[in-house]
Protein backbone atom coordinates (compact mmCIF):
# COMPACT_ATOMS: atom_id res chain seq x y z
CA UNK A 1 0.00 0.00 0.00
CA UNK A 2 1.34 3.46 -0.82
CA UNK A 3 1.06 5.25 2.54
CA UNK A 4 2.43 8.60 1.43
CA UNK A 5 -0.97 9.27 -0.23
CA UNK A 6 -2.47 9.27 3.35
CA UNK A 7 -0.22 11.70 4.44
CA UNK A 8 -2.02 15.41 4.88
CA UNK A 9 -2.32 17.52 1.57
CA UNK A 10 -0.37 20.30 3.67
CA UNK A 11 2.27 17.75 4.19
CA UNK A 12 3.22 17.02 0.54
CA UNK A 13 5.24 19.62 -0.84
CA UNK A 14 7.07 19.86 2.44
CA UNK A 15 7.95 16.15 1.74
CA UNK A 16 8.54 16.86 -1.76
CA UNK A 17 11.33 19.61 -0.39
CA UNK A 18 13.09 17.29 2.04
CA UNK A 19 13.70 14.59 -0.76
CA UNK A 20 14.91 17.50 -3.20
CA UNK A 21 17.15 19.23 -0.63
CA UNK A 22 18.48 15.21 0.76
CA UNK A 23 19.24 14.56 -2.73
CA UNK A 24 21.23 17.65 -3.63
CA UNK A 25 23.01 17.38 -0.27
CA UNK A 26 24.54 13.97 -1.31
CA UNK A 27 25.48 15.00 -4.81
CA UNK A 28 27.62 18.11 -3.13
CA UNK A 29 29.06 15.61 -1.20
CA UNK A 30 30.30 13.36 -3.72
CA UNK A 31 31.17 16.31 -6.07
CA UNK A 32 33.40 17.75 -3.00
CA UNK A 33 34.92 14.54 -2.77
CA UNK A 34 36.20 14.80 -6.80
CA UNK A 35 39.59 16.55 -8.13
CA UNK A 36 39.01 20.18 -8.51
CA UNK A 37 39.25 20.08 -12.59
CA UNK A 38 39.86 24.06 -12.58
CA UNK A 39 43.40 22.93 -10.64
CA UNK A 40 43.97 20.03 -11.50
CA UNK A 41 46.45 19.56 -14.24
CA UNK A 42 47.95 16.06 -15.88
CA UNK A 43 51.64 15.49 -15.82
CA UNK A 44 52.98 15.89 -19.39
CA UNK A 45 55.12 13.32 -21.21
CA UNK A 46 59.20 12.92 -20.37
CA UNK A 47 57.99 14.33 -16.63
CA UNK A 48 58.98 12.06 -13.81
CA UNK A 49 56.00 10.04 -12.25
CA UNK A 50 56.25 10.80 -8.36
CA UNK A 51 56.90 8.23 -6.41
CA UNK A 52 54.15 7.29 -3.52
CA UNK A 53 53.65 5.07 -0.43
CA UNK A 54 50.36 3.13 -0.87
CA UNK A 55 49.12 0.30 0.76
CA UNK A 56 47.06 -2.51 -1.08
CA UNK A 57 43.65 -4.28 -0.20
CA UNK A 58 46.23 -6.92 2.31
CA UNK A 59 47.89 -3.93 3.94
CA UNK A 60 51.29 -4.10 1.96
CA UNK A 61 52.75 -0.46 1.16
CA UNK A 62 53.66 -0.37 -2.68
CA UNK A 63 55.99 2.50 -3.88
CA UNK A 64 56.56 3.23 -7.55
CA UNK A 65 59.93 2.91 -7.39
CA UNK A 66 59.52 -0.46 -6.42
CA UNK A 67 58.66 -1.02 -9.96
CA UNK A 68 61.50 0.46 -11.17
CA UNK A 69 63.07 -1.59 -14.68
CA UNK A 70 59.63 -2.57 -15.60
CA UNK A 71 56.90 -0.55 -17.57
CA UNK A 72 53.73 0.63 -15.49
CA UNK A 73 50.27 1.25 -16.64
CA UNK A 74 49.27 3.38 -13.87
CA UNK A 75 44.89 3.56 -13.54
CA UNK A 76 43.22 5.89 -11.49
CA UNK A 77 39.51 4.78 -10.73
CA UNK A 78 36.86 4.33 -7.95
CA UNK A 79 34.18 1.82 -7.61
CA UNK A 80 31.36 4.64 -7.96
CA UNK A 81 32.50 5.11 -11.40
CA UNK A 82 30.82 3.36 -14.24
CA UNK A 83 33.48 4.25 -17.21
CA UNK A 84 35.84 2.56 -14.64
CA UNK A 85 33.91 -0.65 -14.66
CA UNK A 86 33.65 -0.85 -18.31
CA UNK A 87 37.40 -1.01 -18.97
CA UNK A 88 37.66 -3.68 -15.93
CA UNK A 89 37.47 -6.71 -18.11
CA UNK A 90 40.62 -5.05 -20.40
CA UNK A 91 42.79 -4.17 -17.92
CA UNK A 92 42.29 -8.08 -16.11
CA UNK A 93 43.09 -9.32 -19.61
CA UNK A 94 46.30 -7.86 -20.25
CA UNK A 95 47.91 -8.14 -17.02
CA UNK A 96 47.03 -11.92 -16.85
CA UNK A 97 48.79 -12.20 -20.55
CA UNK A 98 51.55 -10.22 -18.99
CA UNK A 99 52.31 -11.79 -15.63
CA UNK A 100 55.54 -13.17 -16.33
CA UNK A 101 56.84 -9.68 -18.58
CA UNK A 102 58.20 -6.72 -17.20
CA UNK A 103 55.18 -5.01 -16.65
CA UNK A 104 52.71 -4.06 -14.51
CA UNK A 105 49.42 -2.87 -13.76
CA UNK A 106 48.61 -0.97 -11.25
CA UNK A 107 44.86 0.09 -9.64
CA UNK A 108 44.74 2.82 -8.01
CA UNK A 109 41.25 4.03 -5.83
CA UNK A 110 40.17 7.03 -4.82
CA UNK A 111 39.42 7.45 -1.24
CA UNK A 112 37.01 5.05 -0.36
CA UNK A 113 37.02 2.53 2.17
CA UNK A 114 39.63 -0.50 2.21
CA UNK A 115 36.25 -2.86 2.85
CA UNK A 116 34.59 -1.16 -0.30
CA UNK A 117 37.58 -1.37 -2.57
CA UNK A 118 38.45 -5.14 -1.45
CA UNK A 119 34.38 -5.90 -2.24
CA UNK A 120 34.68 -4.14 -5.58
CA UNK A 121 38.25 -5.95 -6.16
CA UNK A 122 36.62 -9.68 -5.71
CA UNK A 123 33.78 -9.15 -7.74
CA UNK A 124 35.42 -8.14 -10.84
CA UNK A 125 38.35 -10.49 -10.52
CA UNK A 126 41.00 -7.51 -10.43
CA UNK A 127 44.13 -9.13 -10.65
CA UNK A 128 46.64 -7.04 -10.27
CA UNK A 129 47.52 -4.91 -7.38
CA UNK A 130 44.55 -2.09 -6.55
CA UNK A 131 45.97 0.36 -4.30
CA UNK A 132 44.13 2.81 -1.83
CA UNK A 133 44.97 6.63 -2.24
CA UNK A 134 43.74 7.56 0.98
CA UNK A 135 42.91 11.49 1.22
CA UNK A 136 43.39 11.55 -2.51
CA UNK A 137 47.30 12.95 -2.19
CA UNK A 138 48.56 10.92 -5.49
CA UNK A 139 45.46 12.08 -6.89
CA UNK A 140 46.44 15.55 -6.62
CA UNK A 141 50.31 14.67 -7.01
CA UNK A 142 49.60 13.39 -10.68
CA UNK A 143 46.58 16.34 -11.45
CA UNK A 144 43.73 13.00 -11.85
CA UNK A 145 40.92 15.27 -12.65
CA UNK A 146 38.32 12.82 -14.26
CA UNK A 147 37.96 8.93 -13.71
CA UNK A 148 39.26 6.88 -15.18
CA UNK A 149 42.81 8.34 -16.09
CA UNK A 150 45.27 6.20 -17.25
CA UNK A 151 49.28 6.84 -17.21
CA UNK A 152 52.13 4.94 -19.13
CA UNK A 153 54.94 5.20 -17.26
CA UNK A 154 58.67 3.60 -18.76
CA UNK A 155 61.15 1.40 -16.78
CA UNK A 156 63.00 4.33 -15.98
CA UNK A 157 59.78 6.28 -14.29
CA UNK A 158 59.22 9.02 -16.34
CA UNK A 159 55.43 9.75 -18.07
CA UNK A 160 55.18 8.36 -21.52
CA UNK A 161 51.63 8.78 -22.36
CA UNK A 162 48.13 9.63 -20.73
CA UNK A 163 44.92 9.01 -21.00
CA UNK A 164 41.40 10.29 -19.72
CA UNK A 165 38.13 8.14 -20.18
CA UNK A 166 37.57 4.40 -20.27
CA UNK A 167 39.01 1.51 -22.92
CA UNK A 168 35.82 0.02 -23.42
CA UNK A 169 34.72 -2.98 -25.69
CA UNK A 170 36.87 -4.15 -28.66
CA UNK A 171 38.09 -0.85 -29.53
CA UNK A 172 38.94 0.10 -26.50
CA UNK A 173 40.86 -2.91 -26.26
CA UNK A 174 43.19 -2.17 -29.38
CA UNK A 175 43.33 1.32 -28.77
CA UNK A 176 44.67 0.27 -25.06
CA UNK A 177 47.24 -2.33 -27.00
CA UNK A 178 48.36 0.35 -29.00
CA UNK A 179 49.26 2.98 -26.86
CA UNK A 180 51.07 0.33 -24.83
CA UNK A 181 53.10 -1.09 -28.10
CA UNK A 182 53.52 2.63 -28.91
CA UNK A 183 54.72 3.76 -25.68
CA UNK A 184 55.88 1.09 -23.56
CA UNK A 185 57.03 -1.34 -26.05
CA UNK A 186 60.92 -0.05 -26.21
CA UNK A 187 60.66 0.01 -22.45
CA UNK A 188 59.45 -3.51 -22.27
CA UNK A 189 62.05 -4.62 -25.21
CA UNK A 190 64.58 -3.27 -22.83
CA UNK A 191 63.77 -5.37 -20.09
CA UNK A 192 63.48 -8.19 -21.86
CA UNK A 193 66.94 -8.40 -23.42
CA UNK A 194 68.54 -7.58 -20.00
CA UNK A 195 66.40 -10.65 -18.33
CA UNK A 196 67.34 -13.15 -21.11
CA UNK A 197 70.76 -11.69 -21.40
CA UNK A 198 70.26 -10.37 -24.82
CA UNK A 199 72.28 -8.46 -26.99
CA UNK A 200 72.24 -6.03 -29.62
CA UNK A 201 75.22 -5.88 -32.34
CA UNK A 202 77.20 -3.32 -32.60
CA UNK A 203 78.09 -0.79 -35.71
CA UNK A 204 81.29 -2.71 -36.39
CA UNK A 205 79.47 -6.27 -35.73
CA UNK A 206 80.07 -8.66 -38.44
CA UNK A 207 76.83 -8.89 -40.41
CA UNK A 208 76.69 -9.18 -44.07
CA UNK A 209 73.22 -9.27 -44.36
CA UNK A 210 73.25 -5.65 -43.57
CA UNK A 211 74.70 -4.77 -46.59
CA UNK A 212 71.72 -6.59 -48.38
CA UNK A 213 68.75 -3.64 -48.07
CA UNK A 214 66.10 -6.01 -48.98
CA UNK A 215 67.23 -8.16 -46.62
CA UNK A 216 67.99 -5.82 -43.65
CA UNK A 217 64.30 -4.21 -44.41
CA UNK A 218 62.73 -8.31 -44.13
CA UNK A 219 64.23 -9.03 -41.28
CA UNK A 220 63.85 -5.60 -39.79
CA UNK A 221 60.00 -6.88 -39.95
CA UNK A 222 60.18 -10.35 -38.09
CA UNK A 223 60.01 -10.29 -34.29
CA UNK A 224 62.72 -12.55 -32.64
CA UNK A 225 61.53 -15.60 -31.36
CA UNK A 226 63.31 -15.74 -27.48
CA UNK A 227 60.37 -13.06 -26.31
CA UNK A 228 62.84 -9.81 -26.45
CA UNK A 229 60.48 -7.81 -28.67
CA UNK A 230 63.66 -6.86 -31.13
CA UNK A 231 63.51 -7.68 -34.34
CA UNK A 232 65.72 -10.01 -36.09
CA UNK A 233 68.47 -7.74 -37.55
CA UNK A 234 68.90 -6.73 -33.96
CA UNK A 235 68.72 -9.30 -31.60
CA UNK A 236 71.40 -11.47 -30.90
CA UNK A 237 70.47 -13.45 -28.24
CA UNK A 238 71.59 -16.95 -28.25
CA UNK A 239 68.55 -18.77 -27.31
CA UNK A 240 67.40 -21.59 -29.64
CA UNK A 241 65.67 -20.52 -32.68
CA UNK A 242 66.31 -17.06 -31.07
CA UNK A 243 67.69 -13.67 -33.68
CA UNK A 244 70.84 -15.58 -34.26
CA UNK A 245 70.06 -18.49 -35.81
CA UNK A 246 67.05 -17.41 -37.85
CA UNK A 247 69.51 -14.45 -39.37
CA UNK A 248 72.09 -17.79 -39.78
CA UNK A 249 69.86 -19.59 -41.23
CA UNK A 250 68.24 -16.97 -43.59
CA UNK A 251 71.73 -15.84 -44.80
CA UNK A 252 72.70 -19.35 -45.89
CA UNK A 253 69.33 -19.41 -47.83
CA UNK A 254 70.78 -16.02 -49.47
CA UNK A 255 73.63 -17.57 -50.80
CA UNK A 256 71.15 -19.32 -53.22
CA UNK A 257 71.27 -17.27 -56.56
CA UNK A 258 67.86 -19.17 -57.49
CA UNK A 259 66.33 -17.97 -54.30
CA UNK A 260 64.97 -14.31 -54.21
CA UNK A 261 64.59 -11.88 -50.89
CA UNK A 262 60.75 -12.88 -51.42
CA UNK A 263 61.60 -17.23 -51.56
CA UNK A 264 63.78 -16.71 -48.78
CA UNK A 265 61.79 -14.85 -46.57
CA UNK A 266 58.70 -17.19 -46.76
CA UNK A 267 61.06 -20.42 -46.38
CA UNK A 268 62.38 -18.52 -43.08
CA UNK A 269 57.94 -18.00 -42.76
CA UNK A 270 57.60 -22.01 -42.82
CA UNK A 271 60.00 -23.08 -41.10
CA UNK A 272 59.68 -20.73 -37.59
CA UNK A 273 55.98 -20.02 -37.86
CA UNK A 274 55.06 -21.05 -34.87
CA UNK A 275 58.20 -19.28 -33.30
CA UNK A 276 57.91 -15.76 -34.21
CA UNK A 277 55.48 -13.05 -34.99
CA UNK A 278 55.51 -11.27 -38.44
Amino acid sequence: MDWSWQLPSEWKPKLLILVLFAVAAAATYRAQSLPDTTEARLLTKDDEAPNFALRDLDGKTHRLSDYRGKAIVLNFMATWCGPCVAELPILVKFAKEHVDDPIVVLGIDYDEPILTVGRFAREHGLAYPVLVDTEATTAAAYGVAAFPTTYFIDRDGRVRATSIGSFDGMQGDEHFRILVERNLGKSIAVARRERKHCTVPGPDAPNTLRDDDQTAWALSRVACACGCAARLLECDCGDKRGGREIREYFARLRQDPDLSVQNARQIVVWKYKDEYVW
